[in-house]
């Protein structure tokens, strides 16, 4: 009898340990609304700003709304984005775009539903071709808000703006090659399990260069992504994730507050989070989309369904931040195309 009771012991014991993970519970939270970041330690000092003079606008509003969705779907709906008329210490730009946002359930729970039913608007195809411009013509998306783009124009602004530049030219010139080197994309990666279907004689699809999940244990074991262990394929894939976990750790921080960088960085250290490419808190994994349409297509085609189509990522870490990083080889006045996040 003892010997059960000694087992039902540790039963307990163990599920509490999965209930409370570091003192804390991992289910059933409340939202609270977050501090303001005002004490001096979530401030940046005045030398660390650099401001551009050329005030954007004051508001954001997004497109207005003319055509109904597909009965049973949604569009992409943007709230309207305020500029800050003072010159914020919280953010080392001193400036910033916000929104209210309710942390109530309900609200949670009907943006939850109105996501897991979105569609691509009218006005994601190019109108026509401007012979005057040589450019296409894109019509405004409605509800949405044209993104203001993270050019290196942008974030010439910043101190940290010339090895930002420096890691970028680096990225750019792994990335497509020279006439000594393959593009990256040609060094023969393995595509993950969510990519499109491999088509012969075509790079297109989705690759995963940092960490992978393994099936068949439970939710899986984190552990390095497969790729070629080839000696030039090693250094060329070591140069890329140490540049982009630089690179994401000089970015980031700009376009968030201190408070939120700080937050990140401290509990990525008490959780021992992986990253790749350093040692430093990052990014947990990395993912290489290639999309090579000459005459145009959707991502769809080109790296599968399940992450080309519309999607929630449900399942991603909330306390974590994506960098996004977009380079296109296509001739000047070439329609890129729209990547919308909703």
């Amino acid at each position: 009898m003892e010997y059960l009771e000694a087992v039902q012991k540790c039963k307990e014991e163990e599920a509490k340990g999965h209930e409370y993970c570091w003192g804390r519970p991992v289910k059933d939270l409340v939202s609270v609304s977050p501090s303001l970041g005002l004490g001096p330690e979530f401030m940046y000092l005045h030398s660390f700003l650099c401001l551009d003079q050329n005030i954007p606008p004051l508001q954001l509003c997004p497109n207005s709304n003319t055509t109904p969705p597909p009965e049973g779907f949604t569009f992409p709906k943007a709230p309207v984005y305020y500029w800050n008329k003072t010159s914020d210490l919280r953010f080392p730009h001193g400036y910033f775009y916000s929104c209210s946002v309710s942390t109530d359930q309900a609200h949670k729970d009907a943006e939850n539903a109105h996501l897991n039913h979105v569609v691509s608007p009218p006005g994601v195809i190019p109108a026509g071709y401007n012979q005057v411009r040589q450019s296409f013509d894109m019509d405004p998306i409605q509800s949405m808000i044209k993104m203001p783009p993270g050019t290196m124009e942008l974030l010439s602004f910043y101190h940290e703006f010339p090895r930002i530049r420096f890691l970028v030219d680096s990225l750019w010139l792994n990335t497509w090659g020279n006439r000594h080197e393959l593009p990256f994309y040609k060094l023969g990666l393995q595509h993950n399990a969510r990519s499109s279907k491999p088509v012969e004689g075509s790079a297109a699809g989705s690759y995963s260069l940092g960490v992978t999940v393994g099936e068949g244990q439970g939710k899986g074991i984190v552990q390095p992504a497969v790729q070629l262990t080839t000696p030039a394929f090693v250094l060329r894939h070591h140069r890329l994730l140490v540049t982009l976990h630089e690179l994401f750790r000089l970015i980031v921080p700009l376009c968030i507050s201190k408070l939120e960088w700080d937050i990140t960085n401290a509990r990525a250290e008490e959780l021992n989070v992986f990253c790749t490419g350093g040692l430093a808190p990052a990014h947990s994994s990395i993912q290489k989309n290639v999309s090579p349409g000459r005459k145009g297509g959707s991502l769809i085609a080109f790296i599968g369904i399940i992450q080309g189509k519309w999607h929630s990522d449900s399942k991603d870490d909330k306390n974590r931040w994506t960098l996004l990083v977009v380079f296109l080889c296509i001739p000047p006045g070439s329609a890129a195309g729209d990547f919308l996040l909703a």
